[in-house]
């Protein structure tokens, strides 16, 4: 197994600036019950910094329409900036050609352009609208697709790890890791290497998921706060069964209820 030591390529570390980080972020001067904001559910919606702010806005001010559908100024212009995002990436990750990189909304629509196109490297973060990116590896890997999976996440949990080479991706990249790092990585993926950080490839072993995959996917619709009802409807079961599940993942995990529940496994990087 190919691997990329724990933060190859990394510069000396330096205390962190935390005032300057902070006054990066705007929300973050916000005060509740007169303390300073602390924000602990980036996993979920991150915020964003100044740069991210005055680029999107400055894109709706100036240049938002229809990419690739307008002949107009706007359209054209909307165009350019997409364009240009693909290629600063393509640059970023040493592409030939900004041509394969692909922006895409959601993990539906990601698996059924690898399915047609059958892409070389697939990037995929673990949250993602729909289904996990680690629910995409996992179907790439049933259908024998000639993709590589690369899995960029902040989730350095050897949980979420050990479902990923259970899904057989040939990467998991930490997002806090260096650019040039990451850029590394995903040329020796494509090359057929496998890049996985050697201590959490450890850790992986070292506690087994109690969880089957239908238990994992309703308790994490019912972490969501979603209800029995809704949870049937979206899994086509019966409510019965879902509280069944609930009721063994609960047992499983040790837990009080199904809150902690799904807790206790996010925590450990089995949902």
């Amino acid at each position: 197994m190919s691997a990329l030591p724990a933060r190859a390529g990394a510069l000396p570390a330096s205390p962190l600036d935390v005032a300057r980080i902070r006054a990066d972020f705007p929300i973050l001067s916000r005060r509740i019950g007169d303390k300073p904001l602390v924000y602990l559910d980036s996993a979920a919606t991150s915020q964003k910094p100044v740069s991210v702010l005055e680029a999107i806005e400055g894109y709706y001010r100036h240049s938002n329409a229809n990419v690739h559908r307008g002949v107009h100024t706007l359209g054209n212009e909307a165009t350019d900036v997409f364009e240009n995002a693909r290629s600063r990436v393509a640059q970023f990750i040493g592409a030939p050609s900004a041509d394969g990189v692909v922006f895409l909304r959601n993990t539906t629509e990601a698996l059924n352009l690898v399915v047609s196109e059958k892409p070389d490297v697939l990037l995929s973060d673990i949250e993602m609208p729909e289904m996990t990116g680690l629910e995409v590896a996992a179907e790439i890997q049933r259908r024998k697709l000639p993709v590589r999976v690369a899995i960029l996440t902040t989730f350095a949990r050897a949980g979420y790890l050990r479902r990923a080479l259970d899904a057989g991706v040939s990467g998991y990249l930490l997002k806090d890791a260096p650019a040039a790092t990451l850029a590394n990585a995903i040329r020796r993926i494509h090359q057929g290497g496998r890049v996985i950080d050697p201590e959490l490839a450890a850790e992986a072993w070292t506690e087994p998921d109690p969880l089957t995959d239908r238990e994992r996917q309703v308790l994490r619709y019912a972490g969501e706060g979603a209800s029995g009802s809704e949870i049937a409807v979206r899994l086509n079961l019966s409510e019965g069964t879902v509280r069944n599940y609930l009721s063994e993942a609960i047992s499983k995990l040790g837990a009080a209820n199904r809150t902690e529940a799904a807790r206790i496994a996010r925590q450990k990087g089995w949902l």
